[in-house]
């Protein structure tokens, strides 16, 4: 997971005792940890422990020091701190999460408590082992060891450390008292809640973190180890009768203790001492994290779930004797489910989970066995979240319980109950191995529980259901970090995985879809079991797996190259936005389809998407076209591209063929029979009779008899002769896009609305009838109304498409289609659901066609009537006239439905009937949000319904305190529908009504609900509530409550932003602000209303915090709830979030400019930045075009240093353009700087040039390169010191710069050339490198994103350096005879190629930039320039002259470059950039004249004053063979120091230039005792400190030493020091290898032996020299070591010239070992297993030294296939 470091030892085992008081809720605890040592120096012990009182602690049963220190407890500021200062604050708490992470509590070891591990101990421990079959029949007092771990069933925790050492047990004791964390205790109230029943549970939320918070843990997911719990709880509770006086007490029948905890139940036994008590002990023996262990204790009613109850509902006479013995077994092998809840809850409890065994078995049979030995479910109140997943059971909420007459929470309790079901397969008993791998447990796991619910409820309400969420997914997944989130935070609360659980199910889905459908398997359905038995046999390391693992078992399973899907749906974000339409091509007879794409993070209210977001999506989309005959053909589209048009045959002959014909009907009615009976869960598409599909609702009287027609006012598409839409004649009936359902995606389709009507009525699917309702709802019409119809009054329709049909018939009844929607939903309801009337009261003159009503009695029994008597409900209260209002006959006939409601005799309940009525009233009530006219006054008619409405509304809220209703959801309607009244004006504003049902007490729904409306309508402005909801927050009984006022309040500000308020819960609030690193591109065509919308969106902002920075009441109250002693230890990690987030909005911090982001509601989301002010012209100039000064800070485009700088002399060059060319160096600006004009007069401010449009093109292009690469996630804004967890980060970066701010100034063309630009990039990797050790991520991805960069500049200086030959005369092309080598100093050079070589490494020189090409006077501004120069001069010409030979010797070239830079001094006045600029080349080209030529030059007045003519021969100084232990010459110093040039400048030394920074990586030099790097090697050269020349190489070896020690071989700073290695090896074998070293085919098989031997079980202790601080005595043994990494050194270095030496070196190695390691010794026999392996796998080698020792010479044949390809070649 997010483990820093590896620890030093292994948890096997943790077994603890706790004792429970209920009365003074408080824990008496003892916690026992059995910990393997991997080393005899380890000091201490840490482990997390939160919120206890730790009272002794000991190692092997002495006691022991301790320190216990909760970082997150001892928060503090200055005392003049206040809510300014809450970024201060924030950065504080970040880093004490991250220091608590380590561990809160530290034990001291005992010295001499760390043994070796003995041969007879051994022994002894195997033989306990062996006699030991499972660990729960351990008696209390054995110790489990790390051994345990070995056994198959715990496979999943064996470990490649060897245990050499004897197993230490950590006992703690400790107390808790009053828990608010990780602990829950529900204690009954004699005022407010006196039926409550004392129990306790834990809450595994936030994750990890919880369960450190009531017993001393390892609590990190990836640390897995078995456990013991004992629990000392109460024999029986004692409950009394409310209303009773303490000394009257009457006492009810007293209640059985309970304890459910993860594991299986040992023993139950009475306490020895005190008989009132018992001992409860459970064993886990399947290894597991401390966040997934839980427990609940309470008096608990239960009832267990057998296997043998499937029995008879599985077996049935279908099947036949074999099938029923198997399924018979399969049955058998199910674990027994035991489901607890609280006294009478016991009938609700067996409704509610009686699907729980379907579930298991279903789960066993499709992914592999269950693997504890029970399943435990417990109901308890309060709770955080719906479920609680935790080892063998799940800890969930009473909300879910339900009894027989609930219909409507059916549902969402199957679906919660399965998914905690399913994630005791992934989330517990296998986990995720990174922390950005959660997704995949989630969704896995999400994806099993849909897959079963699609089983148990049926296809069509999974496939609906998942249509939903994909359509949800798609809305929310604006501006959102992939499913592989780097920056998911930590810990994790259950929102902030609120979206992974949506879209991860969803891509599994689709992943699925392709395996199927382009591999050779079924799927998921075979990975998911592989993986778990992979986990059950010990393959899988701690049972944890990885996304990689993943997709790599699923390439391997099915064939499906899932490279390209992941790198689009995982590791980027974003989802698929298709827009399609088509045309009918009659000339060649095909469909074309134009099909765009966009990504859903396009969408975003920011200039920028999402760098992250998937640029294009692809794969394969079916088009279904269902042409005129009947018939559907499939197309397959392979979507390649942003945009495309495809071209489909058409199949069918064309002609027009009439829908209206007697003929056709006829086929239709023929049809409609034939299909009648069929069942409606049936996947496949009904082939029609006679080539025609039957249209929902053939058959039935309404639409086809005549007088019915008349009545309903029915009208067919195509049937009148007066129809305009096309119809009659249509060139075929619909077409569908990816009708195989495969694409998580928005589908934009645009096909006339006939063509919806028939994809509604004759498509089986209902994901088409969804699609085919919402496209219908945008199209009223009279034919748009029959259709919907059709789908209302078919039963065979599924009851959701006919729920969806209702609503949209709402949209057809309006005064221009003259109320026909109205009326056949009046109809429709009055026939099945109301009492016939005379016709006198059908009848009626009004223009509004509805009927007064009596309903029915009611009667649920047809769940399908149940849901749509709702629909039809709601239906009716959408129903608006012209002005947004409701017809008053509606809002009547909806109060008759309220007011003559009647449920006797219905066997179901009427609560949430009653409930939608309700809410219908209040809607009918209201005018529409939409209408944009004046709210018109009421007149007495009106008045006289909204009171009646009131009143009715009111009498429901009373009966509902009475009579309490499921949930109370009468209440909730009422109360909400209230405040809509308060909101609109139909009420007077009461904040006290909501007060009494915010009280302790209540049900947690209602209490919510009245938080919603005090805030909603009375926000955070009355100081007095304000401080009633921080009480609340900090003292109230039900965390869960606390939470939700939190983040209410939270949610209040996006509203408070609006004009109109919603009273829905907006959920659109921004996560933690650590959560998500975001980036976004530029969409050109938006810009500038993006911005009006960013500046509208910032006034807000600034007005909010207006508006509450004179409220100081509130904001003391605040600070207070965040800084006070008592509430540090009392807020959780949730509600301090929603707090810290509260103040960013609310309040400027006082340290910086704050970047607030919000995010709002998916169609208007958008990143808020400051925008900046307009900037006053600068003081002084020397040109008319002014240097942009920095923003203010409160509107700043990017975060500044906080520390002030001295103020520059503002001097503006305009950049040299002579053509289209790209800088070769970083640093900035210009040729030369011009004569100073004066400033324009004009009270414009003078717009920036800029650079040129070419140049400006290609930093875009660079910047969107960068953008999109996986690693700018982390520098695509400034560094919040708070937010990004980096404390100091501005005191240690004076000039800190990111992409959002470079892409600011580029968009805003600050930028006058490319080398500024590129200055600002280089700034960012170098900022990176600065503040960041390296190794760590940060430092790791900066690297990372550098490489890219320096790519694509080097794709631009190919380009430039071909254009920089055209500015001069000559040819354009340079002789490669003088092209500078790659390696200066491989060979000698002659004196031109060392001018090349000088040349080479001036022009590459961050300075250089300003020099590369000729002035242009016109295009500088400079037209002067030539008067002053006579004689002109430039790099670039320079490189010219050199390539055309025109120099005769190095003296001449000598004096062109120094004309360079006399130039320059000439025209520029000191102190000038571009003078600054040629002094510090100057200095440059001086060190590499020195370096070549040495001293032999005449003096620079000499060669200024005329260009030589002599022709001086300068030989170069001979080349000197040196060996390995060399004296460090001057010649040896020279070519070390070329050799130390080289690696500095080489690509992948960027990490080893500078020493590590101590402060940054504390623990740097606690590893790394020799610390070295390339800077110190050049300071010890220059200072003479170097002996010999292998001193020189020691040192630079010694920096890849070091780095291979600290970093992991794996992690990319060790991958830079591997391929640095190999180039410093390759340079130095040239310098100094011996003269006939191995080459060719002996130096690749002695690399080939090296290597083989190295990656050898036995070879990890001859890998690198034996360390002589920790094994003082081994030199004065061994007298020549050696190692593999020596040896490979020497190969590599050319040290060795024949085989026999390599052979001589290996034997010599494991001589001492012999010599050192006694025959008895791990070390002894590790060298004897590799020494084997050796002489078996070295026989070619040993051929090879046979035959050279006897003059044989071995032949051996060259490869075909490179020989090949040499020929094709030359």
């Amino acid at each position: 997971m997010r483990d820093s470091t590896k620890r030093p030892f292994i948890l096997s085992h943790e077994r603890f005792v706790l004792e429970l008081d209920f009365d003074q809720r408080s824990v008496e605890g003892t916690a026992e940890l059995t910990i393997q040592p991997l080393q005899d120096k380890l000091a201490d012990i840490r482990l997390n422990c939160r919120q206890c009182k730790v009272k002794r602690a000991f190692v092997n049963d002495v006691s022991v020091e301790f320190t216990h220190k909760d970082a997150i407890c001892e928060l503090s500021l200055d005392d003049d701190a206040d809510i300014t200062h809450h970024q201060a604050y924030k950065s504080k708490y970040l880093s004490a999460i991250r220091e608590a992470d380590e561990g809160e509590l530290s034990i001291t070891l005992p010295e001499g408590c760390i043994q070796p591990l003995s041969d007879s101990d051994a022994r002894k421990l195997e033989t306990f082992d062996n006699a030991v079959e499972s660990p729960d029949v351990l008696d209390d007092s054995a110790t489990p060891t790390a051994s345990t771990l070995e056994k198959p069933a715990t496979g999943s925790t064996t470990t490649e450390a060897t245990v050499t050492y004897t197993p230490i047990t950590i006992r703690v004791h400790y107390t808790i008292d009053n828990p608010r964390e990780g602990l829950v205790f529900i204690d009954p109230d004699q005022d407010t809640a006196p039926y409550r029943y004392q129990h306790v549970y834990t809450v595994n939320q936030p994750l990890p973190g919880a369960t450190r918070s009531w017993v001393p843990c390892i609590d990190r997911i990836s640390e897995r180890c078995t456990w013991d719990m004992e629990f000392i709880v109460p024999q029986r509770m004692v409950t009394s009768i409310p209303g009773q006086d303490e000394d009257m007490m009457q006492l009810d029948d007293e209640e059985d203790m309970v304890v459910v905890c993860s594991g299986e139940v040992i023993e139950q036994v009475v306490h020895p001492v005190d008989p009132t008590k018992k001992i409860v002990h459970y064993s886990l023996p399947v290894p597991i994290s401390a966040p997934n262990i839980g427990f609940a204790i309470g008096p608990f009613e239960m009832i267990k779930l057998t296997p043998a109850q499937l029995q008879d509902e599985l077996l049935t006479a279908e099947l036949d004797e074999e099938q029923q013995h198997c399924l018979m077994a399969e049955i058998d092998m199910l674990s027994n489910i035991y489901a607890f809840a609280l006294p009478g809850h016991l009938d609700d409890l067996s409704m509610t989970c009686s699907f729980l065994m379907h579930a298991l078995h279903f789960y066993n049979q499709n992914y592999s066995s269950y693997q504890f030995t029970d399943y435990k479910v417990v109901f308890v109140e309060d709770t955080w979240c719906d479920a609680a997943a935790s080892a063998s059971l799940a800890i969930c909420s009473s909300h879910l319980l339900h009894s027989p007459d609930i219909i409507d929470q059916i549902y969402h309790t199957r679906w919660v109950l399965s998914a905690a079901l399913a994630r005791q397969w992934f989330g517990v008993y296998i986990s995720p191995k990174a922390w950005p791998d959660i997704w995949l447990m989630c969704g896995v796991a999400n994806f099993m529980a849909s897959q079963f619910i699609k089983r148990h409820l049926g296809n069509n309400e999974y496939r609906l259901r998942m249509k939903r969420d994909i359509d949800l997914c798609c809305s929310l997944d604006v501006n959102r970090a992939p499913l592989y989130n780097q920056a998911l935070p930590f810990p994790l609360d259950p929102e902030d995985l609120d979206f992974i659980e949506l879209k991860s199910p969803l891509v599994l889905y689709m992943l699925d879809k392709r395996m199927c459908k382009g591999g050779n398997s079924l799927g998921l359905s075979r990975v998911l079991p592989k993986l778990v038995v992979s986990a059950m046999s010990g393959e899988i390391a701690q049972n944890a797996i990885s996304t990689h693992h993943f997709l790599k078992l699923c390439r391997k399973v099915s064939g499906y190259d899932t490279r390209v899907f992941a790198e689009q749906w995982i590791y980027k974000s974003g989802c698929p936005k298709f827009t399609f339409s088509f045309h009918f091509n009659r000339k060649r007879m095909v469909v074309e389809f134009y099909m765009r794409q966009e990504n859903t993070n396009s969408k975003a209210g920011a200039d920028q998407i999402d760098y992250l977001a998937t640029p294009t999506f692809t794969g394969s989309l079916t088009a279904r076209i269902h042409e005129a005959d009947g018939t559907p053909y499939e197309h397959i589209l392979d979507i390649n591209n942003m945009a495309h048009k495809f071209e489909v045959q058409f199949n069918t002959k064309y002609k027009r063929i009439r829908r209206n014909t007697k003929r056709f009907l006829a086929k239709q009615a023929a049809a409609a029979a034939a299909v009648a009976d069929e069942d409606p869960e049936n996947e496949d598409e009904p082939t029609g009779i006679l080539g025609i599909i039957p249209n929902l609702g053939l058959g039935m009287p309404v639409f086809e008899d005549v007088t019915q027609k008349q009545e309903w006012r029915i009208a067919e598409w195509g049937q009148d002769e007066e129809d305009t839409t096309g119809a009659a004649s249509a060139t075929f009936d619909w077409i569908r896009l990816d009708a195989e359902f495969e694409w998580v995606c928005v589908m934009e389709f645009q096909q006339p609305d006939y063509m919806w009507a028939a994809q509604l009525t004759k498509d089986r699917d209902v994901v088409a009838q969804y699609e085919a309702v919402g496209a219908l709802k945008r199209m009223p019409s009279l034919q748009t109304s029959t259709s919907l119809l059709r789908a209302l009054l078919d039963p065979k329709c599924f009851y959701k498409i006919r729920m969806d049909a209702a609503y949209a018939l709402s949209t057809c009844a309006t005064p221009g289609l003259n109320w026909v929607g109205l009326l056949q939903l009046n109809k429709m309801f009055q026939k099945r659901f109301c009492f016939p009337l005379p016709a006198s009261y059908m009848d009626t003159d009004s223009d509004i066609p509805i009927t007064p009503a009596i309903p029915k009695p009611n009667n649920f029994s047809n769940l399908h009537d149940y849901f749509l008597q709702k629909a039809a409900v709601v239906a009716f209260s959408q129903v608006r006239d012209e002005h947004g209002n409701t017809p008053l006959r509606v809002r009547q006939f909806l109060l008759d439905l309220l007011k003559y409601n009647d449920n006797t005799g219905n066997e179901f309940s009427d609560n949430y009937y009653v409930s939608t009525l309700i809410s219908a009233l209040g809607d009918a009530l209201i005018p529409s949000p939409d209408s944009h006219e004046e709210p018109q006054h009421l007149n007495a008619e009106d008045e006289q319904l909204l009171e009646a409405a009131k009143a009715e509304i009111e009498r429901f809220r009373t009966l509902d305190y009475v009579v309490p209703s499921y949930h109370n959801v009468v209440t909730i309607s009422c109360l909400q529908t209230i405040t809509k009244f308060m909101l609109n004006g139909l009420t007077p504003v009461d904040p006290s009504l909501f007060l009494y049902y915010t009280r302790y007490g209540n049900y947690v729904g209602v209490r919510c609900s009245a938080f919603d409306s005090l805030i909603i309508i009375c926000g955070l402005t009355n100081n007095e509530l304000v401080r009633y909801y921080f009480n609340v927050i900090k003292t109230d009984p039900s965390v869960c409550v606390s939470h939700y006022v939190a983040r209410s309040m939270l949610a209040w500000l996006g509203l408070a932003m609006k004009e109109k308020f919603e009273v829905a819960q907006n959920g659109t609030i921004e996560e933690f602000a650590e959560e998500e690193g975001r980036v976004v591109i530029e969409d050109e065509q938006a810009r500038l209303q993006r911005m009006a919308q960013q500046r509208q969106l910032q006034e807000g902002i600034e007005g909010l915090r207006r508006r509450f920075e004179s409220n100081s009441e509130l904001q003391k109250n605040m600070w207070e709830m965040l800084t006070s002693a008592e509430n540090l230890s009392h807020l959780d990690h949730c509600t301090r979030k929603y707090l810290l987030q509260l103040c960013e909005y609310m309040y400027k911090p006082i340290d910086s400019g704050l970047k607030v982001t919000i995010r709002m509601p998916p169609t208007q989301g958008q990143e808020v930045k400051d925008i900046p002010a307009e900037q006053p012209p600068p003081t002084i100039l020397r040109i008319s075009v002014p240097k942009p000064q920095p923003p203010p800070d409160n509107a700043q485009v990017a975060d500044e240093p906080k520390t002030p700088k001295t103020p520059k002399k503002s001097v503006v060059r305009i950049k040299t353009q002579p053509t289209k060319v790209i800088p070769v160096s970083p640093p900035p600006s210009s040729t030369t700087s011009p004569e100073p004009t004066r400033p324009s007069k004009t009270s414009f401010q003078p717009e920036l040039t800029g650079m040129p449009t070419d140049q400006a093109k290609d930093c875009r292009r660079i910047l969107g390169k960068l953008q999109k690469n996986r690693a700018a996630l982390l520098f695509v804004q400034p560094v919040d010191e708070a937010l990004d967890g980096a404390p100091d980060y501005y005191k240690i970066i004076k000039e800190p710069m990111d992409i959002g701010t470079v892409k600011a100034k580029l968009d805003r063309n600050i930028y006058n050339s490319f080398d500024e630009f590129e200055k600002d990039i280089r700034l960012i990797f170098s900022n990176c490198y600065i503040y960041n050790r390296p190794g760590t991520y940060v430092y790791n991805e900066g690297q990372s994103l550098e490489s890219v960069f320096d790519d694509e500049l080097q794709k631009l200086r190919g380009v430039e350096e071909m254009q920089n030959m055209t500015i001069v005369e000559g040819p354009t092309s340079m002789d490669n005879s003088l092209t500078p080598n790659t390696d200066d100093t491989l060979v000698e050079k002659t004196d031109m190629e060392k001018c090349a070589a000088i040349l080479s490494h001036v022009m590459e020189n961050q300075h250089a930039f300003e020099f590369l090409r000729p002035v242009d006077p016109i295009k500088q501004g400079i037209p002067g320039y030539f008067q002053v120069i006579k004689e002109p001069m430039d790099l670039g010409t320079i490189k010219a002259k050199l390539t055309n030979n025109e120099y005769a010797d190095p003296r001449q070239f000598d004096y062109d470059v120094r004309l360079v830079f006399k130039n320059c001094y000439t025209f520029n006045p000191p102190n000038t950039y571009v003078y600054g600029e040629a002094q510090k080349l100057e200095h440059e080209y001086k060190r590499e004249w020195r370096q070549w030529f040495g001293e032999k030059r005449k003096a620079e007045e000499e060669i200024f004053s005329t260009p030589p003519t002599s022709e001086p021969r300068m030989e170069p100084a001979p080349r000197k063979e040196g060996s390995r232990g060399a004296d460090m010459t001057g010649s040896n110093r020279r070519r070390c120091l070329r050799i130390l040039e080289k690696l500095w400048v080489h690509a992948s030394s960027e990490p080893f230039r500078h020493p590590v920074d101590a402060i940054a990586v504390p623990n740097y030099h606690d590893l790394i005792k020799r610390p070295m790097d390339l800077s110190t090697i050049r300071s010890k050269l220059e200072n003479e400190q170097y002996a010999t020349i292998s001193d020189f190489e020691r040192d630079v070896r010694q920096i890849f030493w070091n780095c291979y020690r600290f970093n992991d071989l794996s992690s990319p700073i060790s991958q830079q020091a591997k391929v640095l290695e190999k180039y410093f090896n390759e340079i130095w074998a040239h310098k100094y290898g011996i003269h006939n070293r191995l080459e060719g085919s002996d130096l690749e098989l002695a690399r080939k032996v090296i290597s083989k031997l190295r990656t050898h079980d036995a070879a990890f202790i001859f890998i690198e020299p034996v360390d002589t601080t920790m094994v003082p005595d081994y030199l004065s043994i061994v007298t020549q070591p050696i190692d593999l990494r020596t040896i490979s050194e020497k190969l590599e270095s050319g040290q060795y010239n024949s085989l026999q030496q390599i052979d001589a070196d290996l034997r010599l190695m494991f001589n001492n070992c012999y010599t050192y390691n006694s025959p008895v010794m791990f070390a002894h026999e590790q060298g004897k297993k590799l020494e084997k392996y050796y002489n078996n796998s070295s026989r070619e080698m040993k051929n090879r030294i046979n035959a050279q020792a006897t003059g044989v010479t071995i032949t051996l044949p060259a490869p075909t296939k490179p020989k090949s390809k040499k020929k094709k070649r030359t």
